[in-house]
């Protein structure tokens, strides 16, 4: 999604959030998970705190729902790192739906195990019977160049 101009859809931004980007340095692997280097060299883990430098790992990372709130607010990004208006024009629709981005089954599966004990306890994914659709309410523009300057 351009920052000069342009425009998209606000689902477009929220795919571009969610999805699966490479964990890495100057494009070389850099996650370095202790777990995953015991269970590799056949140990067992110990929670995290590993004392000697283990291989790093090429990994990716994406963003998915595992359940809904009953109200959604979406906040963009509208200066970027310089400080310089983000110019994009983004449609909003009427009615969001984000099924696209729930978490599935097999997906809720494969993560679990990965998890802290505080986040085992939730239910995810949702129940295929709960809507992941909503209707807008309301919008916040800001009218302005800077940060130091417009309304809202």
């Amino acid at each position: 999604l351009g920052i000069n101009g342009g425009s998209c859809s606000l689902m477009d931004c929220l795919q571009k959030f969610a999805g699966v980007e490479a964990m890495e340095e100057d494009f070389h692997p850099s996650y370095d998970c202790s777990d995953c280097a015991k269970a590799a060299e056949g140990e067992a883990p110990e929670n995290g705190n590993a004392k000697k430098k283990h291989k790093m790992y090429a990994t990716s990372k994406s963003w998915l729902c595992g359940s809904m709130p009953k109200l959604l607010t979406v906040q963009l990004k509208r200066f970027n790192r310089k400080l310089q208006k983000i110019k994009t024009k983004v449609a909003v629709p009427a009615t969001l739906d984000l099924s696209d981005l729930m978490m599935t089954p097999d997906i809720a599966k494969n993560v679990r195990e990965h998890l802290k004990s505080e986040c085992e306890k939730q239910e995810f994914p949702i129940s295929p019977d709960e809507k992941a659709s909503y209707e807008l309410f309301g919008i916040v523009q800001h009218h302005g160049s800077t940060l130091q300057g417009g309304h809202y």
